[in-house]
């Protein structure tokens, strides 16, 4: 593990930017011995005391004003990383940071990893996601549908079975925070969400979205429901099943613009990464877009977008991974589109190698 903080990073920085017109700076890193890894970003997580972790096809990085980059190291099975190739994160309400592979989970203390259930479920299998629900870890993982980590057991929640999901592949996650509901996303067996109590969960599937066979991902909704999108158009699920259409990628300008990450920010801001640069949209406008012809990015592929805690938009390129920060400009206004009612609305201490396993009954 190598670290570089004060005045070091500093000297790191490979690029930074001030749009005069706005105040708005912009920040931006190439991958290098001393900063990200790669910027074959998979996902990208915060821990509680505001560490930016990035999951990368090359190890892991962590952001706290300084590099940190990890590999993997063989010659530590028990307590080492287990691989270089990451492809998703998340940090549980105790603060460790749960590693998902291209086979395999471990969990990361700040001081040492852990495997979790070495051979048995997760040893062979890639994992397509992680998500944070409460107390709760869930984890997508290869074509088995999901498991559940809480209170430390595990819940499989096995494809085709009464409670689970008539899926084998679950390729992302997000959470109702309003309703507790957990949303499943399969590319080829459309979206799925919990229902009934914590210790009774079971999958129904979400057939009320037009167009749905279309989404391309899901994402927390900070306001209630969740975000649904497509290459063109941004929406929110609601947590009583109303789809109101948010973004229109026509709205954005005259370009072919596609949608490519989206996340829904706690001040009420929608940071959208697209084939045309960075876009933050809120209250019905364009209130921030960073490109090459803005002069601020060197490719205008964004391949995730991010807002950490202390309000700085995160964007990963091909080339280049960066922030922006200061004051937000309003540009073009975006008239939100009208809300589709729903008619038939759905149905709604870390012991880890040590578990119980509960299965979902099979009929």
């Amino acid at each position: 593990m190598e670290r570089t903080i004060g005045l070091l990073a500093t000297l790191l920085l490979i690029l930074s930017l001030a749009n005069p017109a706005t105040g708005v700076v912009v920040q931006t890193f190439w991958p290098g011995q001393d900063s990200i890894v790669s910027c074959d970003v998979r996902d990208i997580a915060e821990s509680h005391d505001g560490m930016v972790a990035f999951a990368t096809s090359s190890g892991i990085s962590m952001f706290d004003g300084g590099w940190t980059s990890t590999h993997r190291t063989p010659w530590d099975y028990e307590r080492g990383m287990r691989d270089d190739y990451l492809t998703s994160l998340s940090f549980d309400v105790h603060n460790y940071l749960w590693i998902g592979y291209g086979a395999g989970v471990q969990t990361y203390n700040g001081e040492y990893f852990n495997n979790i259930d070495e051979g048995q479920f997760f040893q062979h299998m890639p994992i397509h996601d992680i998500l944070r629900a409460g107390e709760d870890i869930w984890i997508a993982i290869g074509n088995s549908g999901l498991q559940r980590y809480s209170e430390d057991s595990w819940t499989w929640y096995r494809p085709f079975t009464s409670g689970g999901l008539d899926a084998y592949c679950i390729d992302s996650l997000a959470c109702d925070h309003q309703s507790g509901s957990i949303y499943a996303l399969s590319a080829n067996n459309g979206l799925w969400r919990t229902s009934g109590e914590h210790d009774n969960q079971h999958f129904e599937k979400v057939s009320t979205i037009p167009d749905i066979d279309s989404i391309a991902g899901i994402t927390d909704y900070p306001f209630g429901g969740v975000i649904v999108y497509t290459d063109k158009q941004i929406h929110v699920f609601s947590t009583t099943g109303n789809l109101t259409t948010l973004v229109i990628a026509d709205d954005l300008g005259p370009e072919d613009i596609r949608f490519r990450d989206v996340e829904a920010t706690e001040d009420a801001a929608l940071l959208i990464g697209t084939n045309n640069g960075m876009y933050v949209v809120a209250d019905g406008k364009i209130r921030q877009h960073i490109s090459q012809s803005t002069g601020e990015l060197q490719n205008n592929k964004i391949i995730k977008v991010f807002q950490d805690s202390m309000h700085r938009y995160w964007f990963v390129t091909p080339y280049e991974t960066g922030f922006f920060t200061g004051d937000i400009d309003t540009r073009i206004p975006i008239e939100y589109a009208e809300e589709y009612p729903n008619t038939s609305a759905p149905e709604t201490n870390h012991n880890l190698l040590e578990i119980q396993i509960i299965y979902t009954e099979n009929r």
